[in-house]
């Protein structure tokens, strides 16, 4: 019902070779679940941080090279995870 679609993978990195493939829905990041809005108070206060795609990105940025991060996704109506070392290089 939520998260975020995934619209391109590098064969450079980790994730590519963990089989994630574009059209996969990321549904899960680092125990997050993704594609949420964030909450604010009546105050305009975050009560309940956002997940959506420029969260993740700048969440995806706080990762140092060779970080392990657990990924959960879904494509064809089953669930996977992946656990991707973030930084490394592979090549093709």
């Amino acid at each position: 019902e939520q998260g975020l679609y995934v619209s391109g993978v590098s064969p450079w990195f980790d994730a590519y070779h963990k089989d994630v493939k574009v059209g996969d829905v990321l549904i899960e990041y680092g125990g997050i679940a993704a594609g949420t809005a964030e909450v604010k108070d009546k105050t305009g206060n975050v009560t309940t941080p956002g997940s959506m795609t420029s969260d993740f990105k700048a969440w995806i940025n706080t990762k140092k090279p060779n970080d392990t991060v657990k990924f959960k996704f879904w494509r064809n109506g089953q669930t996977y995870e992946a656990e991707v070392k973030m930084g490394e290089l592979k090549g093709q």
